[in-house]
């Protein structure tokens, strides 16, 4: 008998992830059909083109998440033969999303550890398309990745920001050589008063938390300083994390605070990370995807499609949740007296925190000596000791996410201190810069899957105690809830009218509650009359910071390649986009930092006096967006005083003008002149004329669309030096010939202009029909005088170059007099070939009375 395999193990090919869940045959009891939320999903996913690179799927917690980022996957790697990797926030939930994949009869193979230890017939059929990855977001966010998926989906999308960031982020404790090394470099650029601090060992804990941002160009100017220091001092994730950010560390953000000092771009460079950059299709899948545009600076990428959540299912709970704010109406000597009652009570108790930090001062504070306490790292190994114990307290922190401890495993979470710092470049922009309403969706977000770990089910209930003044206030805001589930929202109102009651003893309701009495299930109904009531509203600064997240992913790309003067470009756009409110002052007066630091390198790399006095006119602005905060910007443009050439001409002085008017700041620039694009794109007379206008002032000349009988469809004119004359022709039939009476419009328009204008006899002057015909009637050739026929294309092609002058020059331009505008822009019309005689070069080619 032969024992070669002549098998076919390829899948029978799939139309769509719905008939892929058809086909499987489930082994687990709880999944024999789809939900019609889930299929509504499916549906909407199978209808998106096939080139769409980023799709974001919302599903609140309880809506089968799992199963439909599954079905995509294997549909993926079913119907297009893909290595597809499923990633989880850590090993213990990937190892779960395995067990669930073989219940719903997927073939699937969980890879996480170290590369060398997986198994390698499992690895082999990730490899070659025959089963499903199942593996953790480091498995692919590291230095040397071994799963490289042409399809990712990504599961808590959130929680996977952390991994994502660490891949480029050198972090050091204090007490370590690094940290040392790290903070004598820039020692020098730190304010003294500040430094004193940082060096001071018996520093009061309160101040401890206070981080500074190392001006970003001694950054630069330290650059292998700071390569030196990692490459001595650094060990385990450090090494990797230096050589990711070796070449651009001098780009890089250096943030440091008394206990650490973190290296790190503010948006993270995954375009040039293979393992993600080169998947076909990276799907995101999210309890609360959030509309600010978080997910896609914490992935770096410039367009999320977001398929809409399934109608009605905001209508759904998932399990019951009793919000205890206690520091709303007690001292915190009380209050930590209150929750370790409370835990006391329960038996069992997850605590989640922002930071080490926090949850030591809770460990110490609030958890009753008789109940054990487990680490996050036994935590993340396995939390059997957690579940199948009596008593017992999880500590983890900065772990929102990826946690499911249902039903009986535990009634009670404890959220201690505001989800706003779990790294420093957060305490950076929330305490330090102010930042707050940027950093509101995430710290939202964190909140509500903090608030969820313990409710799995519609039947779930688990009690949740917000721990801490910060926290509670954050809670307490009406914005802040109008942003959630209308069943969140209701139990966060419930809870916080019932925690204002100082007559009422906490643990009293907490006992009723844990005990499901008749008393809680009266309450219970009237939560639910809340949530018919409420309805989820997106914050009003949701749009603004959703438009600038795209362009500040750009401008983190453009750095990153070591285009400073891009860069510096898109961080005025970003400015632009995050408009001029005060809610957004302090992000606006950060990025407005960043671009007069990088225009300021640029100045010293060029020696161009311009671009002096481009980054100093943005240092300007950047003090006046942060002259209200706490926060300083400090960068120094140091040279000589920029001096306008005197070559420039009336033309480039109107252009200036021109360009002025139509916004130096603010979105109505790039309106009007994707305006424009328009009507000169257009064969329509109206809209073309209006466009052929326009492109003359843009030019600098002064541009007319008479009215009256007979006259030119355009008239541009720069003084007595030139006219160029228009009759625009582009709605005609290209087929035919140019005809006589055409001939003679166009060449009648300089009489015309004489006679009802009056304007002054130039030194040249052009004119042109502006026609898609090839041919000419020999009688038109005959009475043509002077005139010349040009294809509307070359119209076109002049607009383009005029409008990417205009595009060009703007950024600098806040920074110039009109003299140096007007010297700027003659320098680009001269580069562009758009002088005078550039423009008669193009436009006299053809004569009419050539034929």
């Amino acid at each position: 008998m032969s024992k070669f395999v002549t098998r076919r193990d390829a899948p029978a090919a799939v139309e769509s992830p719905e008939a892929l869940f058809r086909s499987l045959r489930p082994s687990d009891s709880g999944v024999r059909h789809l939900w019609a939320h889930q299929a509504d999903l499916l549906r909407e996913y199978a209808a998106q083109p096939d080139n769409v690179r980023d799709v974001a799927v919302e599903l609140p917690t309880g809506a089968g998440k799992t199963l439909v980022g599954q079905l995509l996957a294997e549909y993926r790697r079913r119907a297009l033969g893909h290595r597809v990797a499923y990633l989880c926030p850590n090993s213990q939930l990937a190892a779960q999303a395995a067990e669930k994949a073989a219940g719903y009869g997927l073939k699937a193979v969980l890879l996480v550890g170290r590369a060398a230890d997986y198994d390698r017939a499992d690895y082999t059929a990730f490899l070659r398309g025959n089963a499903l990855a199942i593996t953790n977001y480091h498995s692919v966010f590291n230095s040397n990745p071994s799963i490289e998926p042409q399809t990712l989906v990504l599961d808590d999308a959130h929680a996977g920001e952390g991994a994502v960031a660490d891949l480029w982020s050198v972090t050091a404790e204090r007490g370590e050589p690094l940290y040392h090394a790290l903070v004598g470099a820039v020692a020098d650029a730190l304010p003294p008063p500040y430094l004193e601090r940082l060096r001071d060992e018996g520093l009061d804990p309160h101040r401890r938390g206070d981080v500074e941002l190392v001006p970003p160009l001694a950054v630069a100017a330290r650059a292998e300083i700071l390569r030196d220091a990692i490459s001595q001092h650094a060990r385990e994730h450090n090494v990797w994390a230096g050589q990711m950010i070796a070449d651009e560390i001098g780009h890089c953000l250096t943030y440091v605070s008394w206990d650490t000092v973190l290296i790190r771009p503010l948006i993270p460079p995954t375009a040039e990370h293979a393992a993600f950059a080169d998947a076909e299709q990276r799907i995101y899948m999210s309890a609360t995807l959030g509309a600010g545009g978080e997910l896609e600076r914490s992935f770096g990428v410039t367009k999320l499609t977001r398929l809409p959540v399934p109608v009605g299912w905001d209508e759904h709970g998932s399990g019951r949740r009793f919000f205890v704010f206690p520091s709303a109406a007690q001292d915190v000597t009380d209050v930590d007296s209150c929750v370790s009652a409370a835990i006391e009570r329960a038996g069992k108790a997850l605590v989640l925190a922002p930071s080490r930090r926090e949850l030591d001062t809770f460990a110490a504070s609030a958890v009753p000596a008789s109940v054990p306490a487990i680490r996050s790292g036994d935590a993340e190994r396995d939390l059997t000791a957690f579940t199948g114990a009596a008593r017992g307290v999880v500590l983890l922190a900065n772990r929102y996410d990826g946690i499911d401890l249902p039903d009986d495993a535990c009634r009670l979470i404890v959220l201690t201190g505001l989800p706003s710092a779990t790294h420093l470049q957060e305490r950076f922009l929330h305490d330090t810069l102010g930042a707050r309403r940027v950093l509101a969706e995430r710290i939202r977000t964190r909140i509500v899957q903090g608030a969820g770990r313990c409710t799995r089910n519609v039947q779930d209930y688990a009690a949740v105690i917000v721990r801490g003044a910060r926290l509670t206030d954050f809670c307490a805001r009406e914005e802040v809830q109008r942003a959630m589930h209308p069943e969140l929202q209701a139990e966060m109102r419930f809870g916080l009218d019932n925690s204002e009651r100082a007559e009422v003893s906490m643990l009293d309701l907490l006992d009723s509650f844990l005990a499901q009495d008749a008393d809680w299930l009266d309450a219970d109904a009237f939560i639910r009359t809340l949530a018919s009531e409420a309805s989820r509203e997106q914050p009003t600064t949701g749009d603004e910071l959703a438009q600038a997240a795209p362009l500040e992913v750009e401008c983190w790309r453009a750095i990153w390649r070591g285009d400073v003067r891009r860069a510096t470009e898109l961080a005025q756009e970003v400015t632009d986009q995050l408009g001029s409110g005060s809610e957004l002052r302090p992000y606006r007066a950060l990025w407005l930092y960043l671009a007069a630091s990088w225009a300021t390198e640029l100045a010293a790399e060029t020696g161009d006096d311009r671009d002096l006095e481009w980054a100093r006119a943005l240092k300007k602005d950047a003090e006046g967006a942060a002259r209200m905060l706490r926060w300083r910007p400090r960068v120094e443009p140091k040279a000589r005083p920029i001096s306008a050439s005197s070559d420039f001409d009336e033309r480039a002085e109107r252009a200036a003008d021109k360009l002025r008017r139509l916004g130096i700041r603010g979105l109505g620039f790039e309106r009007k002149l994707a305006e424009i694009e328009t009507q000169l794109a257009e064969d329509s007379a109206t809209p073309f004329e209006l466009g052929l206008r326009e492109l003359g002032e843009l030019l600098g000349f002064e541009a007319a669309r008479p009215a009256g009988t007979a006259p030119p469809d355009g008239a541009w004119r720069d003084g007595e030096r030139l006219w160029l004359l228009f009759e625009a022709k582009t709605d005609e039939r290209p087929e035919n010939p140019v005809s006589v009476t055409e001939a003679r419009q166009a060449g009648s328009h300089y009489d015309w202009i004489k006679s009802q204008l009056g304007w002054e006899e130039p030194e040249r002057s052009l004119a042109a029909l502006l026609s898609y015909k090839a041919f000419v009637d020999p009688a038109a050739a005959a009475v043509a005088r002077e005139v010349v026929l040009v294809d509307p294309s070359v119209i076109r092609e002049i607009g383009t170059r005029a409008l990417t002058v205009f595009r060009d020059v703007r950024p600098r331009a806040r920074a110039m007099s009109d003299e140096q505008l007007a010297t700027t822009i003659a320098d680009e019309f001269r580069s562009k070939r758009l002088r005078s005689d550039d423009l008669l070069d193009v436009l006299a080619v053809r004569r009419l009375a050539d034929g």
